[in-house]
């Protein structure tokens, strides 16, 4: 050992390999055992994993390229410095504040620009001289790509990122939550309509009764425009 940092050579030209040790406890095991396998877990999953930086059409705003260019640095510094996990999961709040930021600025950009279009040439022309520069709609979609593939990066790097998608996770949880209550979607269905039939000729009583006993199976129903749907949850004590 040098006692100073040196460039890594592995023995094998393109090839590394890692060793794991376990742990030598003298007393009941305990979380902090698995700090050894998770971290060289976190390590493997990094090398498969490398930051890609991707070329596109239209150029990634220097403000949210700037962001992503710091959350990798100051990821690589946590990760480095003994894998500060925590460090790096705060390092995702200005990730996540700048995608809901773009998705709000582009919702309000498409609003003005609809109502730009039933303007006159000349008064658009005359409020784009007075308006500083702003982003086309381009430019947020491309800052959303950006910051949603550093995003799922570093989440799939930390092994915090689901394999299957959104909706296939929301269906595995109602299936469970379907088994725990001993009740099949046809049922629970048809309690949802005897539920809207009751609320429908103000029998609150009745149609109250039906939610507070599908809350205690752990099946939570919410009122929304379209009509009635359903979510798992954890079940209420009657």
């Amino acid at each position: 050992m040098t006692k100073k940092k040196e460039p890594f050579q592995p023995r094998v030209e393109g090839k590394v390999g890692m060793y794991v040790c376990g742990v030598t406890p003298y007393d009941f095991s305990h979380v902090g055992h698995a700090r050894a396998y998770v971290a060289f877990d976190v390590l493997y999953r990094f090398k498969l994993l490398p930051y890609i930086k991707h070329t596109i059409s239209v150029p990634v705003p220097a403000e949210e390229q700037n962001l992503v260019d710091m959350h990798h640095s100051a990821f690589l510094k946590y990760m480095s410095d003994d894998l500060k996990t925590t460090d790096v999961l705060d390092g995702f709040m200005d990730l996540l504040k700048a995608i809901n930021s773009n998705l709000n600025d582009l919702k309000k950009l498409q609003q003005k620009l609809e109502q730009q279009k039933k303007k006159q040439q000349q008064q658009k022309k005359q409020q784009q001289k007075q308006q500083p520069p702003q982003k086309k709609p381009e430019d947020h979609i491309q800052a959303l790509i950006a910051l949603e593939k550093e995003t799922k990066n570093k989440l799939s790097i930390l092994g915090l990122m689901p394999q299957s998608s959104l909706a296939e996770v929301l269906k595995q949880l109602k299936d469970k939550a379907l088994k725990r209550a001993g009740l099949t979607e046809e049922q629970l269905e048809e309690q949802i309509q005897q539920r809207t039939a009751a609320r429908k000729n103000k029998q609150f009583e009745v149609s109250d009764g039906i939610r507070k006993h599908l809350a205690t199976l752990g099946i939570a129903l919410m009122d929304e425009p379209t009509g009635t749907v359903w979510r798992p949850c954890e079940p209420e004590r009657s």
